[in-house]
C-alpha cells in the first residue's frame, strides 16, 4: 500500500480561517464608517484613523491569504487525484509545467471521462479563484504623478485594485469543497477518506497480526 499525503485540507482550513478574519476586520471598519458612504480621515480623530488603517490592513492581508490558500487547496487536491490516477512519474514528469486549469481539464478528459467545463458553476469558481490568485502574484506597480494627484485626488485610488477581490471573496471561499465533491463523485469515492480508511484497516491488521504472533 502507498500513502499519498496532501495538504489540501490544511490549506482550505487556513483559507476559511482568514475569510473569518476578513469579515471581523470589515465589521470594525463599518463601525468606524457608520452611515457615511466612505471613511473620511479628516473628520475623525487620530485614534480612529489609526484603528481604521490597522483594520484595513488586516482586511487586505486576510483577503490575500484566503484567496491564495483556496487556490493552494485546489491545486494540492488536483495533484493528489493525479497520483491516484496516473503513474507518478508519468504525471509529474509530463504535466508539471501545466497550469492548474490545464491539469484539471486533462485529468477530466483522460481519466474521469468527463468535461470539466460542463459544470459551469464550479468551473467558473475555479477559474475566478486562480485568476484572482494570479493577479495578486503578478501585481503591477504604476507610476503616480504626485503633482497631478494634488490637483485631482481621484487620479489615484489605492484601494481600487482590491475592489474585485472584496466583491468575489465570499463566492470563492468554498470553491475547494465544491470542486472536491465534483471530483470525488466522478472517481466514485472520497479519495482522502478512502486513503485514511485503508490506513486504518492496515493498522488494525498489523496490530492483530502482532497480537496473534505474540500469543499464539
Amino acid at each position: 500500500m502507498h500513502f499519498k499525503p496532501t495538504n489540501s485540507e490544511v490549506y482550505y482550513g487556513i483559507s476559511k480561517g482568514y475569510h473569518e478574519m476578513f469579515h471581523d476586520a470589515l465589521k470594525e471598519i463599518q463601525l468606524l464608517i457608520g452611515d457615511k458612504p466612505s471613511y473620511d480621515v479628516l473628520s475623525h480623530s487620530q485614534e480612529d484613523n489609526n484603528r481604521f488603517f490597522y483594520f484595513e490592513q488586516i482586511q487586505r492581508q486576510a483577503m490575500m491569504i484566503c484567496i491564495v490558500f483556496q487556490a493552494f487547496a485546489i491545486e494540492a487536491y488536483v495533484n493528489l487525484i493525479a497520483v491516484n490516477l496516473y503513474e507518478e512519474n508519468e504525471f509529474f514528469g509530463k504535466f508539471e509545467e501545466m497550469g492548474t486549469l490545464k491539469k484539471i481539464n486533462k485529468i477530466f478528459s483522460e481519466k474521469l471521462k468527463s468535461d470539466f467545463k460542463k459544470d459551469k458553476d464550479i468551473y467558473n469558481l475555479v477559474d475566478i479563484t486562480f485568476d484572482l490568485r494570479d493577479k495578486l502574484a503578478h501585481f503591477k506597480s504604476k507610476k503616480i504623478d504626485l503633482h497631478a494627484m494634488q490637483e485631482d485626488p481621484d487620479i489615484y485610488n489605492p484601494y481600487e485594485f482590491y475592489t474585485d477581490f472584496y466583491e468575489k471573496i465570499d463566492n470563492i471561499v468554498n470553491t475547494y469543497p465544491k470542486f472536491k465533491v465534483l471530483v470525488d463523485g466522478l472517481v466514485g469515492h472520497d479519495v482522502i477518506d478512502k486513503q485514511m480508511n485503508d490506513i486504518e484497516e492496515m493498522l488494525k491488521f498489523n496490530i492483530q497480526e502482532i497480537i496473534r504472533k505474540t500469543f499464539k
